[in-house]
């Protein structure tokens, strides 16, 4: 193996390290908080890492529900900045019948922010209802 081959391996190995870098800190890891916001919202759990006004936020939401038990939810990134995202969450449920019949659909949405208060730490500022759950 010549010299210009492992210098060529070397680069390639430092860009794909830079791009799997990239890709957690700036892709991965809003959309991970979100999520495990989301997931402990839906189990009811109070979430520690939030302030309390955005914790009665995701109670007052979920409040009109009895269940909350098999909720899917999409999350899509309205707003990407080097130090703040946007997400709007929108969070369904389809019941059904004995006979396999739809018998309602419950849905609503969510406005998340984020801000980065360190390189891949990304804390939630704000969460706000935009279509309460029906």
């Amino acid at each position: 193996m010549g010299r210009k081959t492992s210098i060529f391996i070397t680069i390639l190995a430092a860009a794909i390290a830079i791009a799997s870098s990239y890709y957690y800190i700036m892709l991965y890891t809003p959309n991970h908080t979100v999520s495990k916001v989301l997931d402990a919202s839906i189990q009811g759990e109070s979430i520690q890492e939030l302030d309390a006004t955005n914790n009665a936020v995701l109670e007052s939401f979920w409040s009109s529900v009895n269940e909350t038990t098999r909720f899917k939810y999409s999350i899509k990134r309205v707003e990407a900045g080097w130090k703040k995202r946007e997400f709007l969450v929108y969070i369904e449920k389809i019941n059904y019948n004995q006979e396999n019949n739809v018998t309602g659909i419950i849905h609503g949405s969510l406005y998340f922010k984020l801000s980065r208060s360190f390189i891949n730490n990304w804390t939630i500022t704000d969460i706000r209802v935009t279509e309460q759950l029906t």
